[in-house]
């Protein structure tokens, strides 16, 4: 599944939550999980694959939905460019303290 689709969605739509593959958190993101906010302890991949019904449970709705965004906005910031450098400062930063 391509790194552009945020969620567990089937390859054609990219909706989140509307399909039936699981979405995992890709490698390069797993630095950024502790500052997805408003998780309530809960883990981002779990509530990214959550389908809560709004009027069943809206609190669990509401933090699905907020974390899903995160998600899409952290993708398609990685895919426009913004976080290759941050993640390619961190990897230097990192090479250089284990010379040391």
């Amino acid at each position: 599944m391509s790194e552009s689709k945020p969620s567990c969605a089937k390859a054609t739509d990219g909706k989140p939550g509307t399909a039936t593959r699981r979405w995992k958190m890709p490698k390069w993101m797993k630095p950024y999980a502790p500052l997805i906010c408003n998780t309530g302890g809960n883990d981002v991949a779990e509530l990214v694959n959550g389908h809560a019904d709004p009027l069943v449970n809206l609190p669990l709705s509401t933090i699905q939905f907020g974390v899903k965004s995160q998600v899409i906005m952290l993708l398609r910031l990685k895919n426009a460019g913004y976080l290759n450098s941050v993640l390619k400062a961190a990897r230097t930063r990192k090479a250089r303290h284990a010379k040391r």
